[in-house]
């Protein structure tokens, strides 16, 4: 009997891994955000895994690249690659802003570069996707909505904005 117990616990313990191995039927790469203001970037996919970067910032975009057990592979918009816990990450499609100046992006009232101007976003700011218009997104940012060509922001692959 204890034989036979041992042999059903080991063929649990390994149906289990198994099923915490499948990915999820989620396409990679696909943009995520994160999910809440501090979150571990570690160097593999494990809390055995040293900590290799802390995130202090809710909402950032982030391009899941793989997935390993509860863990997801990221690139953020500074270019770095860590293992993040899924339970960390979000749905959410946010951007964040990479104007080709110092000056930061123009925020305008329609998707087309000769639309009237609405606001100047810094370089850095994370925007929510509100809508999507070829290679237009707008965006929402502490209240105010406009668009943005797709050039000026990192995230903006894809679309799944709700409009």
């Amino acid at each position: 009997m204890p034989r036979t117990f041992i042999a059903l616990a080991l063929l649990w313990l390994a149906a289990c891994s198994a099923a915490a191995e499948a990915p999820t039927p989620k396409p990679v790469p696909r943009m995520e955000s994160l999910a809440d203001d501090t979150v571990y970037g570690r160097k593999g996919p494990s809390r055995e895994h040293a900590v290799d970067w802390v995130y202090a910032r809710k909402g950032l975009p982030v391009r899941v690249v793989d997935e390993s057990a509860g863990y997801r592979k990221v690139e953020d918009p500074a270019g770095g690659s860590v293992w993040i816990h899924e339970s960390k990450l979000a749905a959410k499609q946010t951007v964040f802003v990479r104007g080709a100046t110092a000056r930061g992006v123009v925020l305008l009232a329609a998707p087309r570069p000769q639309a009237k101007p609405l606001a100047r976003m810094q370089n850095g700011v994370v925007a929510g996707v509100v809508q999507c218009v070829g290679g237009w997104r707008k965006v929402s940012v502490e209240g105010r909505e406009g668009w943005v060509d797709v050039d000026a922001l990192w995230g903006a692959t894809g679309c799944d904005a709700p409009g």
